[in-house]
Order: structure tokens, then sequence, then C-alpha cells
């Protein structure tokens, strides 16, 4: 069944196996070990790629590929976010001289031109979110102590990011400091602090209203379970909301959020926040919240943020020191994967703010902004 033969002196001699139809000289089962004997790049041996398949047929996928690269950003940036588009990424930044402009960043972490599209920013507070809403790039900047925080909408155009028209305001609370966002559904969702210490959501699909959450300690932040929103409320709360704006109750945590406590999830939201001993991490839904899991060690004084990159979540820990990275299953029963400082940055020192991107090839990029050192760093997450 597995072999050609042929008739050699006087004898019956097998001459190759005619099941191996990619050509890559092994053949599926029963005859062999091939898992896809259409592809003459997946057989047992072969190098695995990032690309989500399991080219040595071991059972496992992209496991010993290139995990992760790093690059470093020479422009001076006080902040960033990075967003992943439909291929590759588009860097938004304010720049250390005030200037607010975007770049787009290939799969490989090369960074492309900064385009200026607004000067004026405050450098010493800035404040940024970018989303992606289809092929547009929608960007929400403070603009000043007295100035609501300004929309922009960026597109590709000519291998850059180009921004379309002037912008406009969202609401009329001024002097914003911290600023989060998301789509869902082609409705944005904003939730900001402004420098007397008051929080606001604010979503698109009811421009002219601005709902009060409570401040907290941390920097609020704003997730999706895939149906609903979720924001920070307060140091404890995860407060829910239906796509309409109804309010459809909160879970309070065990404790207080860690530095970026919420992150989207498929059916839930993930959160990190502070235990008795350090921090851990849970599935929370409007009705409950999973049982925790263990943060990875550290101090319970270091920085820690969730972010989800399909399907996985990213880890991030940050002291003085270092930063270190470990990407969870999407259960958080376990970690596939670690990453130390010299991974994520080569800049020899943590960032002083970390975000992340999925593009629509799945691949992740981490990015790194320096207050002090006026440079920035890049770094893609290319497996799992």
């Amino acid at each position: 069944m597995c072999a050609t033969f042929a008739c050699v002196s006087g004898e019956c001699v097998a001459r190759g196996v005619i099941t191996d139809l990619d050509g890559d000289r092994y053949a599926p089962a029963p005859c062999g070990e091939d898992c896809d004997d259409s592809n003459s790049m997946i057989y047992p041996g072969a190098t695995e790629l990032c690309d989500g398949v399991d080219q040595d047929c071991d059972g496992e996928i992209d496991e010993g590929a290139p995990g992760i690269i790093a690059h470093r950003i020479p422009t001076p940036m006080a902040n960033g976010v990075i967003v992943g588009m439909a291929v590759d990424f588009a860097l938004v930044a304010v720049t250390a001289d005030g200037s607010l402009g975007a770049m787009l960043v290939a799969t490989d972490g090369t960074p492309g031109t900064l385009t200026t599209f607004e000067t004026g920013i405050p450098e010493t507070r800035p404040a940024l979110a970018a989303a992606l809403d289809g092929d547009t790039v929608v960007v929400i900047a403070s603009a000043g102590e007295s100035e609501p925080p300004r929309r922009y909408e960026l597109t590709r155009a000519g291998g850059e990011l180009v921004h379309l028209g002037t912008f406009t305001t969202i609401g009329t609370e001024v002097g914003v400091g911290r600023i989060a966002m998301l789509v869902l559904d082609g409705q944005e969702w904003v939730i900001f602090d402004t420098l007397s210490g008051r929080r606001f959501v604010w979503r698109s699909g009811d421009a002219s209203a601005l709902t009060r959450l409570t401040s907290g300690t941390q920097p609020p932040v704003v997730a999706t379970d895939g149906t609903n929103v979720a924001v920070t409320d307060g140091d404890d709360v995860v407060r829910f909301y239906g796509t309409d704006g109804t309010d459809l109750g909160t879970q309070t945590l065990p404790g207080s959020f860690a530095v970026r406590g919420l992150a989207s999830g498929d059916g839930f939201v993930y959160a990190a926040y502070h235990d008795a001993f350090d921090h851990a991490l849970t599935r929370v839904t409007p009705s409950s919240f999973t049982s925790p899991t263990t943060a990875p060690f550290g101090d319970s004084m270091d920085q820690v943020q969730v972010f989800f990159t399909p399907p996985h979540v990213l880890v991030t820990r940050r002291d003085f020191d270092t930063i270190r990275g470990w990407l969870y299953t999407g259960l958080l029963e376990a970690y596939a994967a670690t990453f130390s400082m010299a991974q994520i940055t080569d800049l020899g020192l943590p960032p002083d703010r970390v975000t992340t991107g999925t593009n629509g090839d799945g691949l992740s990029a981490i990015f790194g902004a320096y207050n002090a050192a006026g440079e920035a760093s890049l770094a893609i997450l290319q497996c799992r």
C-alpha cells in the first residue's frame, strides 16, 4: 500500500513511497509521519516558522521559531501608541518637542518615516490613545489644560499615514491627563481622567454625553469581551456597558488594579490586580470572575500590565532596572513563553510606557517610550 515494487533478479524490491504527493520525501500516515502531504515545507524535522502552523509535525505550533525582534527608534518620543492594522502596524506618537505624528511599521519591526500632523501638544504630560476602525486609525490626544481632548483620523496613502481633514473635540472637559480608547462595532469608546481628578466615559453613539466614573490611582483602561465594553471604575471596580450605553453592572476585584488592569478577551475581559502578596490575574464577566492566577514572580510595587495578543495574554512587568514579559495561554493556566529586557528592548533600560498591538496576520508588537532617554523601542512578537 505504501511503496512501489519492481522485479529485480527475480526478487520483489521496494523502489519508493508512492504516497509522497508533495515531494518532500516523507509520506503521510499510515505510510509515514508527514502531517500535510500537500505542502513540501511541512514534514518531520522541518524548520518551524512563525505562522500558526506545525511545520515539523510534532504536535506543537511555532515552538523554537524566532520569538521576538527588538528595534530602536531614534526619534525622541514623550509618548506613543502602537496599533495593529490589516498587515502592518501604525505608530502614533507625541515627540519630545510636542508634535503629534504617525508612522507605518513593517511586520519585521522596521519603522517608517514619522509624519507630523499637529503641533503644540503638551509634551510634559502627553495623553494619547489610538485604535483601528476599519482602515482608519482614530487618535485621541490631549490639547492642554484649557481645551477638551482632540480627535483625529489617519489613513494610509503613499506608504505613509496621513491626517484626514481637521480635528474634532471630545466633550467639554478640559485639562485631560490620561486617556484610553477602543472601537467596537464601529463605535468609539473613550475613557479619560482630567487633571482635576475626574474620570469620564464617552462614546461616539452619544457624542453629546459624558458618563462620570470614579477616578482611580492607576490610569483608566477600556476593554471589550467582544460584545460588551468594560472600564476601570475607581481602584478595584470593573464596570460593564452594553453597546447602547446600558450599564450592565460591576464586578469588584479582591484588590486594586495593576498599572494596566484590563485587557480585551473573548467572552470576558482579563484583569490584573494586587492581591495580598503581589499580583494576580483573572477573567471577568458582567456576572462573575474566575479564580485568580498568580502573576509572574516579582515585587508588589512593580508595574504590571496585561494585554490581549490573540490567542494569548501578554503580561509585562517593569521595575526600576528591568522589564520582563510572559505569554500566558488564553485561559491563564500557564505561560507559554518568557521574554527578557534584552529581547523587548535594546536600549538597556526599561521603557517608561508600554503598549501593544496585534495586526491582521496575528503578529503582535510591543512599543516602549522613554521620557529620559529621548528614544523609543519596538519589539515584534513573532510567535505564539
